[in-house]
């Protein structure tokens, strides 16, 4: 007769097998993505905020939010870059009218009057001043000639 334990008491030492988990190692290692995260910065958030309102919003990093104080007249851009360090600037608003038409101021201190320059020489002035020198040079040139031939 065939017992189905063996002589140890009933059990059979191999009764209490340790099955072994194998490990799945098909993929040993992750693939990651180094992909740089793009944030917000090229979206605008805009919000109408009083610094303390602006402030106390929380962003996500490398994000900019844009608080308008209508009352004060002043922009706000809260910035936070990839670590997570907060900057607030603060901008001066100021209203202008577009449809008044735009003039320049002229100094005319900087500008010549004609009293200014009523003693300048004309341009007829200056030719016969010219034409005199030329006069001189070139009797200046004769008697060098004449000096030379002495000599």
């Amino acid at each position: 007769m065939a017992y189905p334990f063996n002589n140890y008491g009933g059990y059979s030492p191999n009764s209490y097998v340790q099955t072994a988990i194998t490990p799945n190692n098909n993929n040993l290692y992750q693939n990651y993505q180094n992909t740089a995260q793009m944030g917000n910065f090229g979206a605008r958030n805009f919000i109408f905020a009083t610094e303390e309102e602006l402030k106390s919003q929380v962003i996500s990093p490398n994000s900019q939010l844009f608080g308008l104080d209508q009352q004060n007249s002043i922009l706000r851009v809260k910035t936070v870059d990839a670590i997570g360090n907060v900057d607030i600037k603060s901008y001066k608003l100021n209203i202008i009218d577009e449809s008044k038409t735009k003039t320049t101021e002229v100094n005319a201190s900087e500008y010549l009057t004609k009293k200014d320059i009523e003693n300048l020489v004309t341009k007829d002035e200056l030719n016969s001043f010219m034409q005199k020198c030329q006069d001189i040079e070139k009797l200046l040139k004769v008697g060098n000639k004449n000096a030379k031939e002495s000599v």
